[in-house]
């Protein structure tokens, strides 16, 4: 569980940022901690969590509480009851967590009604989408286990389940990607219920799979003329 300041007066003001590391697969761009997705590991998570919570509790004294936000890992997995546990904590040190920004981040394949609305009950109001592509043939690049109609579902999905704060991720600059792909993702994108999109260009992190294939990547790689293109059309767009 880490500990970091918010866009306010970082004096008074701090968002906590809580790490599940959990994963059923680990996507071959991913440099993130992971773990198995294992009943046990998530009871041993659990009581670390609140050690380490009650250690830092010390330091919150005469704080205000900006933001939560549980990343991994796929942080659906640790399940609402326990998330509730963890938000029970929080809630007991700030007195309430009305009007605090309290994001999930989520894997489409994996996003369900009554999971999303069990989220909603313990008090999450944010959710973070790992969309990355609405191509299929970037999404098997990314080996992705969603399919892009998964994806657009999961969001409406959400949507419905009371989800009206969401965030979802895009990736550019894949291997075999075009200008008029990523257009065609940006434009459908465009068309769901959102809030927030993320942007990030493809980094070939160390120790990643992508990493050890970097040979045969490279060249599928678009250059940096098209690249920089690819951002500066996604401004213009989503402002559009």
């Amino acid at each position: 569980m880490l500990m970091s300041g918010s866009c306010y007066n970082t004096a008074e003001w701090i968002s906590l940022y809580i790490h599940i590391p959990f994963c059923s697969h680990k996507c071959p761009y991913c440099h993130f901690y992971v773990i198995p997705d294992k009943p046990s590991f998530k009871d041993t998570l659990l009581h670390g969590l609140q050690r380490e919570w009650s250690s830092i509790q010390p330091h919150l004294e005469g704080k205000k509480l900006a933001s939560v936000y549980f990343g991994g890992g796929t942080p659906t997995l640790f399940e609402p009851q326990r998330t509730s546990q963890v938000l029970g904590w929080i809630g007991d040190q700030f007195q309430s967590l009305d009007g605090v920004e309290i994001t999930i981040e989520a894997n489409p394949e994996q996003i369900t009604y009554d999971q999303m609305a069990a989220l909603r009950r313990i008090g999450i109001n944010r959710l973070s989408v790992g969309i990355q592509s609405l191509h299929s043939d970037e999404l098997q690049i990314l080996d992705r286990r969603h399919s892009p109609a998964r994806a657009k579902e999961s969001i409406f999905c959400a949507h419905e389940a009371g989800f009206h704060n969401i965030s979802i991720d895009l990736m550019y600059e894949l291997p075999n990607q075009t200008i008029e792909h990523w257009h065609e993702t940006l434009r459908q994108a465009a068309t769901l219920p959102i809030t927030h999109i993320s942007l990030y260009n493809l980094t070939i992190e160390p120790h990643t799979i992508f990493d050890k294939q970097q040979q045969k990547l490279r060249p599928l790689l678009p250059d940096d003329e098209t690249s920089a293109q690819m951002y500066l059309d996604a401004i213009q767009i989503l402002s559009e």
